[in-house]
């Protein structure tokens, strides 16, 4: 018998689809939107905190199904990696990190799984490091949002 954590039923009793249409529906809080003069969270940084914990739900989501057609069908549902590529390009810098180690992992697993593109990948690796080394940038490599940005090109996504 498996001992699931409370953290986890939460992440898999609820629908993907509800959790993305909740995301989908929350507005991108803008620099104005924010009110200096209010105590604690403002109704912007509330936003960002909703929208922040429902794309952290999704990611759950599609990480956490037990076999590879549950992942990809929570995957489709919030419209494939397009969806967390879109993400890359978010103003609230915290979405676009979070897209980033998605993506990353996406393409790490699928790579280890397609052994054609696994050169594709280390070569964009590869000018990655030196890309990093030339300009001693090495956010380049320890950032997931940089390292995803660096790679993409070579699988012909942009972000």
């Amino acid at each position: 018998c498996e001992v699931r954590s409370a953290d986890h039923m939460l992440v898999v009793g609820v629908a993907c689809q509800a959790l993305y249409s909740i995301f989908e529906e929350l507005p991108v809080p803008h620099p104005g939107w924010d009110d200096p003069n209010t105590r604690g969270l403002g109704f912007a940084d509330q936003l960002r905190e909703m929208r922040l914990a429902m794309l952290l739900l999704i990611m759950g989501q599609c990480n956490s199904a037990k076999d590879p057609s549950s992942a990809y069908a929570a995957l489709e549902v919030v419209g494939g990696e397009a969806f967390f590529l879109g993400l890359l390009e978010d103003p609230d810098p915290r979405i676009a990190y979070h897209a980033s180690v998605f993506l990353l992992e996406s393409i790490t697993s699928t790579v280890a799984a397609q052994n054609g593109r696994l050169a594709s990948f280390h070569a964009a690796l590869r000018d990655l490091v030196v890309r990093a080394q030339q300009t001693a940038d090495e956010r380049l490599l320890e950032n997931p949002y940089f390292t995803v940005v660096g790679v993409l090109p070579a699988f012909g996504e942009h972000p």
